[in-house]
């Protein structure tokens, strides 16, 4: 299952800008950039408007990044002089893989107790071929190695977040990030890892990749992918990173993780000598690998909705590849009104060669996800080389609803083809979650929303970039944005909450505090962390503090905290109670009966276990847990030493035993110490009918006794001037 997203293309600086330029039909080539000057230079030094011109390259466009030189490297813990020597593979790919882990709701510390896995496609290695040359020799450091050898892209991601599963790169060319998953989805299968990172870098550096491509005859003189289009005459090169997170189907929807799309069937073969050159596409390799796909996911032909092709644009392999396609996926089903839609994202942001098969397989995931096919640009004449009507196959040229046929998931396939032969191909079905994993109703009230970062001026960017979302956003539940973001996040150091009611008021708070405006302080509180050894305890009361209607606002408001007290409602009445908990814990002053010992002492430990489960719901968890009196239940119940059941099964029977007392009985809290007050009580002859229930501190004990004694003995304390605190419990008895 896909979990988690993150990519950089050109003008898509992550998942939610690519999925609008893919629904608005955006093409993103252009000429290579002037901000890269000396690059910029080199490549017009040698462009020759024809293909095949030795020492020359037919196009300087392409699809490219706008800043490929930012990096945060102390967020990652990276010296400069090392980053300096990275490729900007290894920089953006950390980047991303990022991005990815924060879309998934996982953090680092989780994917680094499940040993998470990093397969990572990567081809081009222009930046080891500009810095160790002989011309650069001089300028070489200690970091050179591992700044340019590519095994370390995926190296590099491991050691950064200290993920100890399989690390390692795929190189089949264009094929590569496709193979890549399936490796992982095979690392997953057999237990190497049970988490993956997936991902993929493409970077366009200098002109030699461009010659070599010219010369074979590969590139559009336009330097554009026409997928599919009559005037296909090679593609365009583009640069990209993509990646990824992926779990098992079952272990994700356990996690409760937000699934994209479940891969249901991957694999890849070979092309052998099918074909000659072994450059060319062999329409047997692909076919017999997509009926293989297909037969392994039990699926038939016509359930494929979809095909995100390869589509790189040249007049052979398109017409080879459709050809493949419509033997495995066309001329097998039975249903004759069925129509194939196929597609490329070549057309929009052009080969990106070792990142093309994910952002294919993220361009499906997305359609999938927000159920609405995206248009194949660049298409004016479709090639009638490839037969599309004769085979039922249509390319998708406009932006639609994609439907669900007979209430059927919506199901497509992604192909990846390497120019040496090496195949790979995918189907993905939309995820359908059981009744059960539904969320819950959405919490009414207050709502805390909490951000973090490495630094002041990164955890403002992340409030102004959360306040856009939220602006464009305003029909998510703000109760789900805000445990994604208290609890499925990496905390760093750097930290700001605020609580807030309407979603407006959570916009505003956060563009003030992004914005640094002068009257953020009233109601955000804002401050890092240097102690992260600091723990949070847990404390529950005994009986006493407790009051008509005290949960009334919770049961309300919260959902999570209604269900529980619904669950030990429900253990009452098993247990042969006869009266309604949650009645008890709603009803007015005149009709509570919170004073009864069974109903009062059994409220309070149902508010208290209540209580402590929200907060747990929140990410708030205790390091330890203590109690006092009644509390001691509760708080082994949370904790896990007592079943639920059985503690309060205790607090039941305890108090019913308590309420066969006499009724005279009385409780106090006074402030002194346990000696004063043993020593008072015997001096008075009181030692015999008030005793000392606990001690609370050193100058604070709970005294109990009947009604007579006790206010004998606050009589002798008012009279002989003792200060001290007096506070009567809300009890009808004495006990301990």
């Amino acid at each position: 299952a896909i979990i988690g997203i993150g990519c950089r293309f050109p003008l898509a600086q992550n998942k939610d800008e690519f999925w609008e330029v893919l629904k608005r039909g955006g093409c993103l080539a252009s000429d290579f950039p002037q901000n890269r000057k000396s690059e910029y230079e080199e490549f017009h030094s040698v462009y020759h408007p024809k293909q095949f011109v030795p020492g020359r390259i037919c196009t300087t466009a392409g699809t490219y990044l706008e800043n490929i030189k930012g990096f945060d490297a102390a967020f990652f813990n990276i010296s400069h002089q090392e980053a300096n020597s990275m490729d900007p593979q290894q920089r953006l790919l950390l980047e991303v893989v990022y991005e990815a882990i924060e879309d998934s709701g996982m953090t680092i510390e989780d994917l680094q107790a499940c040993r998470t896995g990093v397969f990572v496609g990567a081809k081009t290695q222009d930046y080891g071929h500009l810095v160790v040359s002989e011309d650069n020799k001089t300028n070489l450091d200690q970091f050179a190695a591992t700044g340019t050898a590519r095994t370390i892209i995926a190296n590099r991601i491991s050691f950064c977040f200290n993920f100890t599963g399989p690390s390692f790169i795929v190189d089949t060319a264009c094929s590569s990030s496709l193979i890549a998953l399936r490796l992982a989805i095979e690392s997953l299968e057999n237990g190497d890892c049970e988490a993956a990172v997936v991902c993929a870098s493409n970077i366009i550096l200098c002109h030699l990749n461009h010659m070599v491509s010219s010369l074979a005859g590969l590139l559009a003189p336009d330097g554009r992918c026409k997928s599919f289009d009559v005037s296909g005459d090679g593609y365009g090169r583009g640069e990209g990173f993509a990646a990824v997170i992926l779990k098992l189907k079952d272990t994700a929807v356990n996690d409760g993780d937000d699934i994209y799309s479940e891969i249901v069937s991957c694999g890849m073969n070979s092309d052998g000598s099918q074909a000659v050159p072994m450059t060319a596409p062999s329409v047997q390799g692909q076919a017999e690998l997509a009926r293989f796909v297909l037969q392994k996911s039990g699926l038939q032909a016509e359930d494929i909705d979809y095909i995100e092709a390869h589509g790189t644009g040249t007049a052979i392999g398109d017409v080879v590849e459709v050809s493949a396609l419509s033997k495995a996926y066309c001329e097998s089903t039975n249903d004759n009104q069925r129509i194939l839609r196929i597609g490329s994202v070549k057309s929009n942001i052009n080969h990106t060669e070792s990142t093309s098969g994910l952002a294919g397989v993220i361009k499906l995931a997305l359609m999938i996800k927000n159920g609405h096919y995206v248009p194949t640009v660049n298409v004016k004449t479709v090639n009638p080389a490839l037969k599309l009507q004769e085979r039922g196959i249509i390319v998708q040229t406009i932006a639609e609803e994609w439907e669900r046929r007979n209430g059927k998931p919506r199901i497509g396939a992604v192909s990846s083809y390497g120019f040496g032969g090496s195949n790979a191909h995918a189907i993905l079905r939309e995820f359908t979650p059981s009744e059960s994993s539904h969320s819950v109703e959405q919490a009414k009230g207050t709502h805390v929303m909490t951000l973090s970062a490495k630094a002041d001026e990164s955890l403002c960017k992340a409030a102004q970039t959360l306040s856009t979302w939220i602006s464009e956003n305003k029909d998510q539940r703000m109760d789900d944005v805000c445990f994604s973001l208290n609890e499925r996040r990496t905390v760093h150091p750097n930290r700001m909450a605020f609580a807030f009611e309407t979603t407006d008021e959570a916009i505003k708070l956060l563009n003030n505090f992004g914005a640094d405006t002068a009257n953020w302080k009233a109601d955000v509180s804002s401050a890092i962390a240097k102690d992260g050894k600091k723990r949070i305890v847990f404390m529950f009361a005994g009986q006493g503090p407790q009051w008509y209607g005290m949960a009334k606002e919770l049961i309300e408001k919260e959902p999570s905290f209604l269900s529980t007290i619904k669950e030990i409602c429900n253990l009452l009445w098993d247990m042969g109670e006869q009266w309604d908990l949650l009645e008890e814990l709603t009803a007015t002053e005149e009709k509570s009966r919170l004073d009864e010992v069974v109903i009062g002492q059994t409220a309070t430990f149902a508010l208290e276990y209540g209580i402590a489960r929200l907060l747990i719901s929140w990410g708030i968890r205790p390091s330890a847990v203590v109690g006092h009196s009644l509390g001691e239940l509760a708080a082994a119940a949370i904790c896990g030493d007592l079943p639920l059941r059985k503690a309060l099964s205790i607090v039941v029977l305890r108090a019913s035993l308590q309420a066969k007392c006499r009724e005279s009985g009385v409780m106090v809290a006074v402030g002194m110490s346990q000696e004063q007050a043993n020593s008072l009580l015997c001096e008075l002859n009181l030692d015999m009918t008030v005793n000392v229930a606990a001690v609370n501190d050193a100058q604070s004990v709970t005294l109990s006794g009947d009604r007579q004694s006790m206010e004998a003995f606050k009589k002798h304390l008012e009279l002989n001037d003792i200060k001290c605190d007096w506070k009567e419990l809300n009890t009808a008895r004495a006990f301990h």
